[in-house]
């Protein structure tokens, strides 16, 4: 398996591009740019149109995640500067991203990715399928790595459970204890 890391201005110029979104002061996503469009066309996202209108709240999954989410927003509109290491995975990449949280009016706030960093790797059907219901596996939102007696990369989680041998596993997001403190150290949580 070959692992090239690279800037993501080294593999295109566009996946350098910051991917933006804004929620106004009760939650709502108002608002998108034209890279979150391309990178919905390109990954299978919702487009805009898809979003627009609806609650941040619908598309964050976990109980984990969504409370560590709210309090980043909580501290985002108080003023706090936000920046915040996460991955944004394909098949065959890994994807670093950084985001940053800034605060507009009427607590209004953007939310800006920029990839930082892509790792090749060979495609895993794991990462593009989607699954039935039944017992789901443990996904940490912010690095990717799965819950299996230990938080590993996806490659070592198909391995140790046999994943592509067998009937396809929900998967369910969470979040690693080791990511849980890194966003908070941050952030000043």
């Amino acid at each position: 398996m070959s692992r090239i890391v690279q800037t993501a201005q080294a593999i295109a110029p566009t996946a350098a591009e910051t991917i933006a979104y804004r929620i106004d002061g009760d939650d709502v996503i108002v608002w998108v740019n034209d890279a979150w469009e391309r990178f919905a066309d390109t990954n299978g996202w919702a487009r805009g149109d898809a979003v627009l209108g609806r609650s941040l709240w619908e598309s964050i999954a976990g109980a984990e995640t969504s409370l560590l989410w709210r309090e980043l927003v909580t501290r985002a509109r108080r003023g706090v500067a936000i920046n915040v290491p996460f991955r944004c995975d394909a098949p065959d990449a890994r994807r670093y991203l950084e985001l940053s949280l800034t605060p507009g009016g009427s607590g209004a706030l953007e939310f800006c990715s920029t990839t930082t960093a892509i790792e090749e790797r060979d495609p895993i059907a794991l990462m593009a399928a989607h699954y039935e219901p039944g017992e789901p596996l443990r996904c940490c939102s912010w690095c990717k790595r799965f819950d299996t007696d230990g938080w590993v990369e996806v490659e070592e989680a198909v391995a140790r459970l046999g994943l592509l041998e067998h009937e396809s596993r929900a998967v369910t997001h969470a979040m690693c204890a080791e990511c849980e403190s890194r966003v908070r150290n941050s952030a000043g949580l």
